[in-house]
């Protein structure tokens, strides 16, 4: 298992990094930085919650996504987000 592999499951990304959310047939794509990120209540410590402020965030506030694993930033078909590179 690669350094990054692992890190992605223990959920460890980090606050700062920017992502691209690749949306889905509900939601458009969007872009924006992780600010918070914890273990989940679910699923025997294998998930994750992270909180993210949107490029394009409305009166709504932040983005929260709940019981995320690793195959949502798994490169490939169905890919949830992408990580993206730091300036």
């Amino acid at each position: 298992m690669t350094s990054r592999s692992r890190t992605l499951i223990e959920g460890r990304i980090g606050i700062g990094t920017r992502i691209h959310y690749t949306g889905d047939m509900a939601n458009r794509e969007r872009f924006g930085v992780i600010t918070a990120e914890h273990p989940a209540d679910r699923w025997g410590g294998v998930s994750w919650d992270m909180t993210c402020d949107m490029d394009d965030e409305d009166e709504s506030g932040p983005e929260v996504w709940e019981d995320l694993d690793a195959l949502h930033f798994a490169p490939g078909p169905g890919t949830r987000f992408f990580i993206l590179p730091r300036a």
